[in-house]
């Protein structure tokens, strides 16, 4: 091997070990935290003005999503209509349009939209509502349910599981409210209640760390959807708003990179999962496919049932001799065809004690001339104790 390749060979290595290094060090370094109420009310600012921003926006009347109040909405718009997810970060500004200060904290604010196509706004916002859980609709929710319900309100528990440097694993409790006014539009809004660091997690050990005095990497976290419904399905956009704590100055380098990369990867597989899970054409799909194996199914059992009602006992003299398999014929009517044809019906007297056995009727021939005959098994009858064999013709 050469000494250029292995160079290019011992890089790699390098940078990995480097990589490991300083992950070390961050987790060493950002091993505990404490939210302050300096850093509380600096949140509240920013998620109020990210709140008048997204009231002013759908009310607007003519534009409803994010990217429609961006420069390339024209763009943004054919590409999430084209199918594919669009994806990128944020940040409010207060009245002045100056950066709203997080002090001993660190805002992070990203949007995302995807279509979801075959699908309407009621279908959306009843499967997020009622029908399908967060846990699977979202990658990193471990666990989740619903602990109150008020009408279009519930509050949710999640177990949530996150890694970007280093493992983070939390209880978290929310208030979601889904606002459905109609005209194709809709949208919801989610706002932490509680969020609580875990240590020992998925051992007999696990147990939470005080709220607000933990690692900080997760204090905060406030989601807003929109959905609107378009010609080929419904478009479904994300804003995520975190709070955690700053990332120390000489660590930035290396830790900010990481975090903005995973933040958009994480922004991705939702979009991706929720697309996937709310598609109704895949389930329609599904049932359309099925349907022909169902209904055969369904036809082999009635005829397995006719067959046994045919073989009982009681049910054997029901047929008349030529007729299709398992067709009976009252016996009124019986007898009115054959007083039709001229021949007078059988009678047995109840004082002659007559009982017969006659086996099934046999397959139906068919003749040189293409006509269909049918053949009958002897009938073995007692008549007063008499045995006795007859062609039932």
């Amino acid at each position: 091997m050469t000494t250029a390749g292995r160079a290019g060979r011992v890089r790699p290595i390098r940078r990995a070990a480097l990589v490991l290094v300083l992950a070390a060090g961050v987790s060493a370094g950002l091993a505990a935290a404490e939210l302050r109420e300096e850093t509380v009310a600096a949140w509240d600012r920013y998620t109020a003005a990210t709140e008048r921003r997204i009231a002013r926006e759908i009310e607007d009347g003519r534009r409803f999503l994010v990217l429609d109040f961006l420069p390339d909405a024209a763009r943004l718009r054919a590409e999430l209509l084209a199918g594919d997810p669009v994806i990128g970060r944020m940040e409010t500004r207060d009245e002045r349009g100056e950066r709203i200060d997080i002090p001993k904290g660190k805002i992070h604010h990203w949007r995302g939209a995807i279509l979801v196509p075959n699908a309407d706004v009621d279908h959306v916002v009843d499967s997020l509502l009622y029908r399908i859980p967060a846990h699977e609709l979202q990658s990193d929710v471990v666990e989740s349910r619903v602990l109150w319900r008020e009408g279009n309100r519930v509050g949710t528990f999640l177990k949530l599981h996150r890694k970007s440097v280093v493992a983070m694993h939390y209880n978290t409790e929310h208030a979601v409210e889904y606002f459905s006014p109609g005209g194709g539009r809709a949208w919801s809004r989610s706002r932490s209640v509680r969020i609580a660091e875990l240590d020992d997690f998925g051992s007999s050990e696990e147990r939470e760390k005080p709220v607000g005095d933990d690692r900080g990497f997760l204090w905060r976290l406030n989601v807003y959807w929109r959905y609107q419904e378009v010609a080929g399905g419904v478009l479904m956009e994300c804003e995520i708003v975190t709070l955690s704590r700053s990332i120390p100055f000489l660590m930035r380098w290396m830790v900010a990179p990481i975090v903005n990369r995973e933040g958009r990867a994480a922004m991705l597989n939702m979009l991706n999962a929720m697309r996937t899970r709310l598609d109704p054409g895949p389930a329609a799909e599904a049932r359309q496919e099925s349907a022909p194996r169902v209904r055969r199914q369904r036809v082999a059992l009635a005829q397995t049932q006719r067959a046994r009602e045919r073989a009982r006992p009681g049910n054997a003299r029901q047929g008349r001799p030529g007729s299709p398999a398992g067709a009976s014929r009252p016996r009124k009517r019986a007898a009115a065809d054959q007083s039709a044809s001229g021949s007078a019906p059988r009678r047995w007297s109840s004082s002659s004690m007559i009982s017969r056995t006659c086996g099934r009727p046999a397959a139906n021939r068919v003749t040189m001339a293409g006509s269909t005959t049918s053949s009958r098994r002897p009938c073995r009858m007692s008549v007063g104790g008499v045995r006795r064999t007859a062609n039932e013709s």
